[in-house]
């Protein structure tokens, strides 16, 4: 068994890392369910910038795209933890500005990852 350092500094003790290291791990990429769909964020190129349009009519026409979500669609979620380090709360999706290379500004479903 491993040991690695949280982010808040306590000891994690991590079971799975010997399997993962031998190539013998299970990965949730790796597991595969009837009728499973995808996810996949568009990210921003820029560090910081103004979102003044999102044009998603293309990417829901494509055959096999399920939905298309933009900061309109999520807003009602509020701002999560998940996507930033802990303790800064940040909407799931940019909402009106960029502030960083690679932020989420938008999520398409599919029923493939390409």
């Amino acid at each position: 068994m491993t040991e690695t350092t949280s982010v808040l500094g306590g000891i994690v003790r991590r079971k799975e890392d010997p399997a993962l290291i031998r190539g013998v791990g299970v990965y949730t990429d790796d597991i595969t369910l009837s009728g499973q769909l995808y996810v996949a964020f568009v990210r921003s190129p820029f560090a910081h910038a103004t979102i003044t349009q999102l044009e998603t009519s293309e990417a829901e026409a494509m055959a096999g795209v399920w939905a298309v979500y933009t900061i309109d669609d999520v807003r009602d979620l509020g701002p999560l933890l998940a996507q930033v380090p802990v303790g800064q709360a940040r909407p799931l999706l940019a909402d009106g500005v960029v502030k960083h290379v690679g932020e989420a500004v938008a999520m398409v479903i599919a029923e493939d990852r390409y």
